[in-house]
């Protein structure tokens, strides 16, 4: 079994973070068809209703937002065997395995009814993964700079699972390039076995060869009234999530239509994503970097920054250029990496000042809220951005009119740049530095008799609560 902790310099084994982190293969590799594929498949092939479609999968997302908080709440108690994180994360494998498979791969009659029922399936699955493993990357160390190496080899694995996951549908359909419809059901048919096949294999190498981190539930100190909403860093966290996120889902929702019927590169809309999770996987160890010189929330704001930079250049590229928009991809490919890395250890940091000002550790929540932000924020998205194209004139049939190209713009690049504009002040505002973040850990140790090997223990000349919180 895998050692989690630090060696002398502080640092985790790097054996033991690509053994944390290669569960995020298949939930890239399913998370992807989601994002991009999902909507096309029901209303392009399956013959579905653009809005309703866009309604029902968000409608899944909403309903599951008591999932989330659910199985944030059960992570967090005492467990099973002593175990907090593991029964849940083994629960959801299963789940998620039957529910991929029924959700990406529909038969010809399938109902909006059924799209919503697989699509809530699929989505318990996912809590029942996510959430406990979330908690438990935020456990694996105290230090600020270590939270962002550990989360960047989660997301790395996270690109090189989507690098996977889009090379795949090269692979086996490249002889239908002809059928849009019928090379598009063989890339998300690749993507299910992708999902089907890796799921279990890295839930078993997770579960058997890394250990949960030796914690307790029980009360540091015993206050009242310490909640989520007493935790000012967090809120401010969570309102730029929310905001950044709904730009990235109403993008991704419209990514392959923009890419099929205003940049009319439909033919290498699979090499255009490619190019962007490349640079993604290379753009990730330069965001550690970054938020190590800079701190994390100010290299955050950078990237939301570098992104909104560069979808205000995207509509003055001219249909069909090539060079052009693989550049683009690129650059927002680089900046794609950010907020994954930097949003998650900041979350972790916010983790840690709950358990100091509640007096109990309730990562799993935490990671619940985070994500019940996340994916009601980009379930709006899908609700917003479908609809709204269907209202300002787009149609798949009509797609080439000045009415639906507009409309393209407004909505597929538009709105997700003012979003990201929009998130930058919320980013800037967060208080938790580095040397914030080793005051509240040095209180946290010495209460709960842990001591870890490198902390800042001077004074200071306010409360740690009222200072960050």
């Amino acid at each position: 079994m895998s050692s989690l902790s630090p060696t002398r310099s502080g640092r985790l084994p790097t054996r033991s973070l690509i053994a944390y982190s290669l569960m995020t293969l298949p939930l890239a590799s399913a998370g992807l068809p989601i994002a991009l594929y999902l909507a096309p498949i029901y209303t392009d092939r399956v013959g579905l209703d653009l809005a309703g479609v866009g309604l029902a999968l968000m409608a899944a997302r909403v309903v599951n937002i008591g999932v989330d908080m659910l199985v944030g709440w059960l992570s967090d108690r005492d467990g099973v065997a002593g175990l907090r994180r593991k029964p849940w994360i083994a629960l959801g494998t299963p789940v998620m395995m039957l529910a991929s498979w029924r959700l990406f791969m529909p038969p010809d009659d399938a109902s909006l009814a059924y799209l919503f029922g697989w699509a809530l399936t699929f989505y318990v699955g996912w809590s029942l993964i996510t959430v406990p493993y979330g908690a438990w990357g935020a456990e694996l160390s105290d230090d600020y700079h270590e939270r962002s190496r550990i989360v960047g080899y989660r997301e790395g694995m996270t690109v090189v699972g989507l690098l996977m996951a889009v090379t795949a549908p090269v692979l086996v359909s490249s002889g239908l390039r002809g059928d849009r419809i019928a090379a598009m059901t063989a890339d998300v048919q690749a993507f299910t076995w992708l999902t089907f096949l890796l799921l279990p294999i890295t839930a078993a190498i997770l579960l058997l060869a890394v250990k949960e981190r030796a914690t307790t539930s029980a009360p540091l100190i015993r206050r009242r009234g310490a909640g989520l909403l007493a935790n000012g860093p967090f809120l401010v966290l969570l309102a730029a999530g929310v905001v950044s996120a709904l730009g990235t889902g109403i993008n991704q929702t419209t990514t392959l239509a923009f890419y099929t019927y205003r940049a009319r590169l439909a033919e290498t809309a699979d090499v255009m994503i490619f190019v962007f999770f490349i640079a993604a996987l290379v753009g990730a160890p330069f965001w550690v970097w970054l938020g190590a010189r800079l701190g994390k929330h100010r290299a955050l704001a950078a990237a939301a920054g570098w992104n909104a930079l560069f979808l205000g250049i995207m509509p003055f590229i001219p249909a069909g250029n090539v060079a052009a928009y693989t550049g683009l991809q690129l650059a927002t490919g680089l900046a794609y990496a950010g907020p994954l890395i930097l949003g998650a250890s900041m979350a972790a940091d916010v983790i840690d000042l709950d358990w100091l000002k509640g007096g109990v550790q309730r990562g799993a929540l935490f990671i619940a809220v985070w994500g019940v932000g996340q994916k009601l924020s980009e379930a709006v998205g899908v609700g917003i951005a479908l609809p709204a194209l269907k209202a300002l004139g787009f149609s798949p049939e009509h797609a080439l009119t000045a009415e639906a190209q507009n409309a393209l713009l407004l909505i597929s690049v538009g709105a997700p740049m003012v979003l990201a504009l929009c998130s930058v002040p919320l980013i800037w505002l967060y208080p938790i530095d580095a040397r914030a973040q080793r005051r509240i850990s040095a209180v946290i140790a010495r209460r709960s008799g842990r001591h870890p090997a490198a902390v800042e223990t001077s004074p200071s000349k306010q409360p740690i609560q009222e200072t960050v919180g």
